[in-house]
């Protein structure tokens, strides 16, 4: 489920569209590779913004991962707010003094947006809470309408993703600039979901953690049985 809604949300919009993820923090790391790995399929670049989760921790997930950094730019806002492991200069990653100036984080977005060989990209916030950490709401409304304006300019989607409840002020501009909002849950995607039933067949949809701890592959054929009330499923 988590996958399909990701998916959707690279693919099934217009340009310039602002997703706002709704994400358990366990489950915030998965909706990023997901999120990455879907751009990366679809040949889209990423420009990711760092507010909490600094460039070290990121380059180690998409190692991790398997994912590479040649389509992700970085705008990193919070490593020399905390540590200076890690500040090396390179092409595809800016280190911002603090996440407090949020018009050097604009600029800087500006300036990885012109770098992209690319008609269209992804424009990723990593977290609104430590925005409002390191600002008052105020600032944090007016940057997140600048970012509005810009996903038509830069040719961006962005996509923005919210852990905790927010004020009621940034409530409000979230309301008036997103355009669609999706919940990504360990509790959804463990469900199993019903995407077509007639009289004779039902299409699901597992989650990929059951798919993979089954060891299925794309393409497997199935075969099941029903005993007690259970589906007993094996390898055709």
């Amino acid at each position: 489920m988590q996958e399909r809604k990701i998916r959707d949300a690279v693919n099934q919009h217009t340009e310039g569209t602002v997703f706002l993820l709704k994400v358990d923090a366990r489950d915030y790391q998965a909706a990023t590779v997901s999120l990455f790995k879907e751009a990366a399929e679809n040949d889209m670049p990423v420009i990711y913004v760092a507010t909490k989760r600094p460039y070290v921790h990121l380059a180690d997930v998409l190692k991790k991962n398997h994912l590479s950094q040649d389509f992700i730019y970085v705008v990193d806002a919070i490593t020399k707010t905390i540590t200076d492991e890690g500040v090396v200069n390179r092409d595809n990653v800016t280190f911002l003094d603090s996440p407090q100036n949020l018009t050097n984080v604009s600029t800087a977005i500006s300036l990885m947006a012109n770098k992209l060989d690319s008609d269209h990209a992804l424009l990723v916030i990593d977290s609104l809470e430590a925005l409002l950490t390191y600002n008052v709401e105020q600032a944090v409304s007016g940057f997140l309408n600048d970012l509005n304006d810009r996903t038509d300019t830069l040719s961006l989607d962005l996509v923005l993703f919210k852990q905790e409840q927010t004020s009621e002020e940034i409530g409000s501009t979230l309301y008036s600039i997103v355009d669609k909002t999706m919940l990504i849950s360990k509790e959804e995607t463990e469900r199993i979901h019903v995407l077509e039933r007639t009289q004779d067949h039902a299409l699901i949809e597992l989650s990929p953690d059951i798919v993979e701890a089954l060891d299925w592959d794309e393409g497997d054929e199935l075969s099941f049985t029903v005993k007690d009330g259970r589906l007993i499923l094996k390898h055709a």
